[in-house]
């Protein structure tokens, strides 16, 4: 089903709304990567050079894989709940945590 412009907006005010009432932001992670169109292991792509992205910056020509990583200290307010992550990707992608997959998102 597809939803009309008027829907999307009502649907994506909705989201932010929870967002505000439910959680509180502790940081912003900020990211370095690269991109590539081969096929990578996780020990190979780490191995590249990875250089800041700054926020909103395009990338993702077709069949072309992005790395990114980065690094959060959580606040001592933070200990013993539970820890949220709005990762707001275009498309597919794989969260490593300490070297092992900790999640997916996307089709």
């Amino acid at each position: 089903m597809t939803l009309t412009p008027e829907w999307q907006h009502r649907i994506q005010r909705w989201q932010d709304a929870l967002w505000q009432c439910c959680y509180l932001p502790l940081d912003t992670i900020v990211l370095s990567g690269h991109t590539t169109f081969e096929h990578l292991s996780l020990e190979q792509a780490s191995q590249r050079e990875f250089v800041t992205i700054q926020p909103g910056a395009a990338w993702g020509r077709y069949w072309e894989y992005g790395w990114f990583r980065g690094a959060v200290t959580l606040p001592p307010q933070a200990a013993g709940k539970r820890i949220v992550l709005c990762a707001r990707q275009g498309f597919e992608s794989l969260v490593w945590m300490d070297g092992k997959v900790a999640g997916s998102f996307g089709p």
